[in-house]
């Protein structure tokens, strides 16, 4: 094609190019690069002069010097009046010299880092099996992803993520099982910025494997080498896959640049078994795509033919159990680079050592500078801190990185919703909805996002149509609960977890029955709620053979607390201190503060005294934060009724946990209320009501309790209006509780009083 059918788009690439563009009109521009070569080869010769002016400083002061001469003066004023929203094409030099000078920071924005990202940057498609074109054995996946993973140990060489191709593919609308056509398969890696493809044919797989694969410059299209390889009869699908890897590389441009890359074998990284391999890559997929419990499920079958599979533990430690990332560290040697620094970092995570996954993850950039990935943990771990800002700057990096991760998007609303910021997190979830139409998952974080604005009517539909996206979507059940257990409509709500807790899977099944068990403490029906709990225990066990789940002793401890039956409330929590034991060798400290605080609240102070001396040598031993240490000696003072030195000790607690503590929060509030600091004490349970909108039986009794102590500090305060409204609230949720407890006494006496 000599030039551009479509005029309008070849006079927005330079406005393209320089971010300038609304959102709307950039997509249209990016659709239509995947149809137009012309366009596409234009932007590319463009990207050149776009580096040049970003990274020579004699060019950006010659351009400064441009900018601020009388003709240049002269020629914006002679043709301002004629610009459209976009720069017109003959207007494109002005444009860079009015961002260069103006806003010199602006050129900074995902165009520049995408330049960046797609130096050396390979995508490995799916290859087409002439042999079984229905592929039943998934071999074309198979063989490209092995290459992908082979390859991703090259220093010289950046490839393109799976979990990019799968996010390219679902965008573009396209038929996942045809991806190896080669046309399709540019579309895609067009839009993946890379500048090579590696493409291939399998020709046969009996009696031995025949392929074909070929290298594609993006650019011009052109094949820049083929190869072919015919297997002997021993050869496996791995040694296969090492093979094209090997030839890969040699017929790189850049072959000079890797030829000292360590080259281990792909099986050496991954495993030696086909059948755990496909279904590792089945599990990644549904993964991808917040299928959690097939995920699992795939997870789990690809462990049945290789135990000592190390990425799959380190999936099922996020999906699962978090005790498997020990097995993950333990086969780490079975992993890449890449994959031991995630192995690495979430172990520390799991060891309370987040500050060291830090440390960690920044060894990854520095090795790895474009892997969005890493953006995106580090973001995780100061979202849970809080740290809202920097959060959003590393998931900036991360869509910079890619501008179709969905994951980052996803995160970015949640954070900008967090900061009060609607409008943001709502323009975040749009890019998540573009980039996912077809998934429940975008909607139900909208749902979320809503929530946490008091938009009901928009969060509940939200939630229904993730459920029309998938009926089985049980986070979206789940959250739907949430909701209509804090308008208080929890007929509703139980018909919600009931879903959950029909569902044959025993991870989600029991889920379900604790919300069931939680929502019943919510609304104070406990006798009820241990009879769930005492059933859900006996499941657990026959399922497992053993008891499993701490939270079926757990919740009935808050039960007991809450009718100031300590005994059983102690023997509870040390019956849920035993399981956790059981499941974690690395378990030391979890229910130690809870078992301080009944045993304070039971008036027994110098046992209490003792628990916490030797929980504090124990933390101390083993390096970690003594956050949970302050709590207890706070526990120990509240039950004294010494809110002065309580507060003090609940916030050196929450100073030295480095993650959000709602129990430190909660108390810590409680202590400034009877200390007379009731714009604190407001302040603090007014953002715990925020926090439990999305889940309000996280701590079942206490979460209703937020709105006594509200009424309370609001009385106190002189805002009658508040206090009454907050009473009324916590009354009607226990309004069917089977014992009347002296806060819901009170809280009758104070709002009959106010109201009189």
């Amino acid at each position: 094609m000599s030039g551009c059918t479509n005029n309008r788009f070849e006079k927005m690439l330079y406005a393209y190019e320089l971010g300038m563009l609304s959102d709307d009109d950039r997509i249209a521009v990016e659709m239509h690069h995947m149809e137009c070569d012309y366009c596409f080869k234009k932007t590319k010769k463009f990207n050149k002069s776009a580096r040049l002016i970003q990274c020579d400083s004699e060019v950006r002061d010659t351009i400064h010097q441009i900018a601020e001469s009388e003709s240049f003066a002269k020629m914006i004023k002679d043709e301002k009046s004629r610009w459209p929203i976009w720069l017109r094409s003959s207007m494109a030099v002005a444009a860079v010299l009015i961002i260069l000078l103006i806003q010199p920071w602006k050129i900074e924005i995902s165009p520049k880092h995408d330049l960046i990202a797609a130096e050396n940057l390979l995508a490995v498609m799916p290859f087409g099996n002439m042999a079984d074109t229905d592929d039943s054995q998934n071999y074309g996946e198979i063989i490209a992803n092995l290459i992908m993973t082979d390859l991703s140990e090259s220093q010289g060489l950046q490839i393109v993520s799976n979990q990019r191709l799968f996010d390219i593919t679902k965008r573009l609308e396209l038929d996942k099982n045809k991806i190896y056509d080669k046309e399709l398969a540019l579309r895609i890696v067009k839009e993946a910025n890379a500048q090579w493809v590696v493409t291939g044919d399998i020709l046969q797989t009996e009696p031995v494997f025949v392929v074909t694969s070929q290298i594609i410059d993006i650019a011009t299209g052109n094949v820049i080498k083929t190869q072919k390889i015919i297997g002997e009869n021993n050869i496996t699908i791995f040694s296969l896959a090492d093979s094209l890897s090997v030839l890969t590389k040699n017929d790189l441009p850049i072959a000079s640049q890797l030829q000292h890359d360590t080259d281990r074998m792909v099986a050496d990284v991954t495993t030696y078994s086909q059948e755990a391999y496909r279904y590792y890559l089945e599990g990644v997929d549904y993964n991808n795509r917040a299928y959690y419990a097939e995920a699992v499920e795939r997870f789990e079958k690809a462990l049945e033919y290789d135990s000592t599979f190390a990425m799959v533990y380190y999936h099922l430690s996020n999906l699962k159990d978090y005790k498997l990332i020990e097995k993950a560290v333990e086969y780490s040697d079975n992993a890449t680079q890449l994959e031991r620094y995630y192995i690495n970092a979430r172990q520390a995570v799991r060891s309370g050592d987040r500050p060291g996954a830090g440390v960690i993850l920044q060894e990854l950039l520095d090795h790895y500078p474009f892997e969005k990935r890493a953006y995106y943990l580090v973001s995780t771990y100061k979202y849970g801190q809080r740290q809202y800002e920097e959060a959003i700057e590393h998931l900036s990096r991360s869509v910079e990185l890619d501008p179709l991760f969905i994951d980052g998007y996803n995160l970015l609303s949640y954070t900008y919703a967090r900061l009060g910021d609607l409008d943001k997190a709502l323009e975040m979830n749009d890019k998540f909805v573009f980039l996912s139409p077809n998934e429940p998952n975008p909607y139900d974080s909208r749902g979320d996002i809503y929530t946490h604005f008091k938009r009901y009517d928009e969060a509940i539909a939200s939630f229904k149509k993730a459920l029309e996206k998938k009926s089985d979507f049980h986070a979206s059940w789940s959250n739907l609960g949430n909701v209509y257990t804090y308008l208080g409509y929890f007929v509703r709500a139980e018909s919600c977890y009931q879903v959950i807790a029909a569902v044959e899977d025993i991870y989600v099944w029991t889920n379900g029955k604790v919300l069931l068990g939680q929502n019943l403490i919510y609304q104070g029906k406990f006798a009820e709620a241990l009879n769930m709990f005492e059933l859900g225990s006996l499941e657990d066990k026959k399922a497992h053979g053993e008891k499993w789940y701490p939270t079926y002793h757990h919740m009935p401890a808050q039960i007991y607390e809450e009718l100031g039956d300590f005994k059983m409330a102690f023997e509870e929590i040390e019956k849920a201190d035993v399981i956790a034991k059981r499941r974690s060798q690395n378990y030391k400290t979890y229910w130690v503060r809870y078992k301080v605080r009944i045993v304070a609240e039971s008036g027994d102070f110098v046992q209490a005294q003792k628990i916490t001396d030797d929980f504090k040598t124990a933390l101390e031993e083993s390096d970690q934060s003594l956050g949970e240490y302050w709590y207890a000696v706070g526990t120990i003072e509240m039950a004294r009724n010494n809110y002065v030195e309580a507060e003090k000790k609940f916030k050196r607690a929450i100073a030295e946990t480095d993650s959000f503590d709602y129990p430190s929060n909660y108390l810590l509030g409680i202590s400034l209320l009877y200390i007379n600091r009731l714009d604190e004490s407001i302040d603090i349970f007014e953002g715990l009501l925020k926090d439990q909108e999305n889940n309000p039986q996280n701590w079942s009794s206490w979460d209703s309790r937020v709105y006594y102590y509200l009424g309370f500090a609001y009385e106190k305060s002189g805002a009658i209006e508040q206090a009454v409204e907050n009473y009324k609230v916590y009354l009607d949720i226990r309004k069917n509780s089977d014992v009347e407890l002296k806060t819901v006494k009170h809280a009758r006496k104070r709002l009959n009083i106010l109201i009189s």
